[in-house]
């Protein structure tokens, strides 16, 4: 997504209450709602290489942190509320947010081989392993976030940086 300087001078920044999700969404349909154009480009190929592709344990914290349920489930309904759309928040959880958060135990769970051992004994192990890691991670990991946010960027901020970005640059 590239947005130009003066659509963020417009719309203003991204909705700090979507903290997992539906982010990029949120801020077309901002600019929609102030009369400003999206494009979409049919032949554009985007390709998302997931994190965990090069992923290392020591990023776990921080991936059980951006997918937590709490932040995701908040930030489902949040959406769903300031676009009056149908509540679909257990669905998008258990689709969306819950396997990006679980992905990085794949490597477990694909270390067993034959199929058969995966499936019988890999799955339920690599599931047991996300269920522990979450239960020791997760608390540890929101402490983090709530320290961090202290010393976040406000959007003010972010929108004062901005400005000092020429009119030419592409954000």
């Amino acid at each position: 997504m590239l947005a130009r300087r003066d659509t963020f001078e417009r719309v203003g920044v991204l909705d700090e209450k979507m903290m997992t999700t539906r982010e990029h969404i949120d801020f077309c349909l901002s600019i929609e709602k102030a009369e400003g154009t999206v494009f979409f480009e049919p032949a554009s190929c985007v390709t998302h290489v997931p994190p965990w592709h090069s992923f290392s344990y020591l990023d776990l914290p921080y991936y059980l942190l951006r997918w937590n349920d709490k932040w995701a489930y908040e930030s489902v309904q949040h959406f769903v509320r300031k676009w009056d759309l149908p509540d679909d928040t257990g669905k998008r959880l258990t689709e969306w947010i819950l396997p990006h958060r679980r992905a990085v135990f794949d490597s477990v769970e694909r270390a067993f081989r034959p199929a058969l051992l995966r499936r019988y004994i890999g799955r339920p192990f690599a599931q047991a392993l996300a269920d522990a890691a979450e239960r020791l991670l997760v608390p540890l990991a929101r402490q983090k976030g709530r320290a961090s946010a202290a010393f976040s960027r406000t959007a003010p901020d972010i929108a004062d940086s901005a400005a000092r970005i020429p009119d030419r640059s592409v954000l």
